[in-house]
């Protein structure tokens, strides 16, 4: 971690399945993110897709896939580097299914 940056957290569940929903924003948090690591709760039972505001967790059929951002499983992590965690999305195959986040900040 460089010197002088600070880290955040913060957990973001999905109330309803294929409805998508931003991470909280971390812009007055600690000033500006440098990148954000987010991580499939342990606890869910689903699939969690990872990305922007067009992110769809649905797989959808081998001839007609749906899923668009990064599919993570329970456990599993994706990093961006991004200013503001508002800029990531989350959806679940699964109503209650959620990520925790960690925010490194400048």
């Amino acid at each position: 971690m460089a010197t002088g940056s600070k880290l955040g957290e913060g957990l973001k569940t999905v109330a309803e399945a294929g409805k998508a929903v931003a991470l909280p924003t971390s812009g007055n948090k600690g000033g500006a993110a440098l990148s954000v690591l987010v991580q499939a709760l342990y606890s869910n039972e689903g699939r969690i897709a990872v990305g922007g505001e067009g992110v769809k967790a649905k797989e959808g059929s081998h001839a007609s896939p749906e899923q668009l951002g990064i599919g993570l499983e329970k456990g599993q992590y994706a990093s961006f580097d991004v200013n503001d965690a508002a800029q990531i999305w989350i959806d679940a195959t699964k109503s209650g299914d959620g990520v925790t986040y960690t925010v490194l900040f400048a």
